[in-house]
């Protein structure tokens, strides 16, 4: 699956600057946007360029996770280990700042339903289409892939609803939405072409529901922050599609295939790159405060 294409890194470039972004509104609670560029380019040199060296050129440039682990990935251009490090940054921003959490999200619950899900439809099939490209023909893996995809992205969205209808609140509020949709495409990064459209279905909806039960457990002030929103995402995805990878599929899956070693492998390299994310981003998040 690894693949050095220029194509793949232009995209993976992409999903950086994206991410570089994310972290900027994590960080600037929309107030500071100025102040918030340096650190989040500082963030994407120093967490998310080295982990990107470690999937888009093994062995060519040092990575700190390469050299705590050696071993190859097997996700699609290390996005699973972006999408931890994302998580590393949200939970280490939500550490610092405590009783300063960012509000942003809350905001978006004024954006109507219609467009939020004309936006998850955008990203579902734009995410799809990329994970199709690393096999660079039409065949039928990257049409599992396809499948896959939408299917868990779909049945994510209403996994991530269910925890609000005992409650009688309105299931697809845009935090839910955003958050649920998140999971299930990090899960089909980590397993999409591994499983068969049955199982994917159901991966999906435990990511989403993971993903939801996740995001209303926090306090009431920051259920719906930014922070919290990529932090479950990333988590619950991410740990619903390793999961699938190694017990759900029993014809390919790395437990009933006598390939162990390498689900362990994927798990301490998540592992290592969420760790290493979240103290870098902690020591950046405490100087951008002492900026502020």
């Amino acid at each position: 699956m690894q693949t050095s294409s220029p194509l793949l890194i232009a995209l993976l470039a992409a999903l950086g600057l994206a991410v570089a972004g994310m972290f900027a509104m994590v960080l600037s609670e929309r107030r500071h946007g100025r102040r918030s560029v340096l650190p989040a380019t500082v963030w994407f040199l120093l967490v998310y360029l080295p982990l990107l060296a470690q999937f888009a050129w093994p062995g060519a440039v040092w990575s700190p996770v390469s050299s705590m682990l050696d071993a190859e990935p097997l996700d699609f251009g290390g996005a699973v280990p972006v999408f931890l490090s994302l998580s590393g940054a949200a939970l280490a921003v939500e550490h610092v700042f405590r009783r300063q959490t960012v509000h942003a999200a809350i905001e978006w619950t004024v954006i109507p339903r219609a467009r939020m899900l004309m936006v998850v439809v955008i990203v579902t099939v734009g995410w799809a289409l990329w994970l199709m490209s690393v096999e660079h023909v039409l065949n039928d893996l990257s049409l599992t892939i396809l499948v896959n995809t939408t299917l868990m992205s779909v049945c994510a969205v209403l996994g991530g609803s269910l925890p609000a209808i005992p409650a009688r609140r309105i299931p697809l509020d845009p935090a839910t939405l955003c958050a649920s949709s998140s999971a299930g495409l990090a899960a089909a990064t980590a397993s999409a072409a591994f499983l068969e459209p049955g199982t994917a279905a159901i991966v999906g909806a435990v990511a989403g529901l993971l993903a939801g039960w996740l995001l209303r457990g926090g306090r009431r002030t920051d259920a719906k922050s930014l922070g919290r929103i990529v932090c479950v995402s990333g988590v619950a995805g991410v740990g619903a599609g390793l999961v699938a990878v190694g017990l759900l599929e029993r014809s390919r899956g790395l437990l009933f295939t006598g390939q162990p070693g390498l689900l362990i492998a994927e798990v301490l390299l998540g592992l290592a790159s969420l760790a290493y994310a979240y103290i870098v981003t902690m020591l950046l998040a405490q100087a951008y405060k002492r900026m502020r």
